[in-house]
């Protein structure tokens, strides 16, 4: 809690779900009932909730099977200049949504420059 209380306090607006990268995260194995190998990179609202219903890793108030000995981290999720979050959550940075506004300038006037 005291990483959520942190980020609120920093403003951080989105979160993204951090997977430990190796061979006992959940999802490398059939047998496995949570699949936090697929969840590595899912990104919520701040004090929303992960496809696996938890706000964050480790989160008690989610199924048993999902936060137990869970060693997956929240990390804080920055959208970047020229892009938006989309309308729906959770949702993956390929999923942004590219706005008109002049942090992106260069790129609209390429872009129609290219077409005429």
């Amino acid at each position: 809690m005291g990483i959520i209380n942190t980020y609120n306090e920093l403003g951080i607006q989105y979160v993204q779900w951090s997977s430990t990268h190796d061979t006992r995260t959940r999802g490398n194995k059939p047998s496995d009932k949570a699949n936090h190998v697929e969840l590595d990179g899912e990104i919520i609202p701040l004090g929303g909730t992960f496809s696996n219903g938890l706000e964050y890793p480790g989160d008690t108030k989610g199924p048993l099977r999902e936060w137990i000995n869970c060693r997956c981290s929240l990390i804080p999720f920055i959208i970047p200049d020229g892009y938006m979050a989309p309308s729906f959550s959770p949702f993956r940075e390929s999923d942004l949504v590219p706005t008109l506004d002049l942090y992106n300038y260069d790129d609209i006037v390429a872009q129609a420059t290219s077409e005429m």
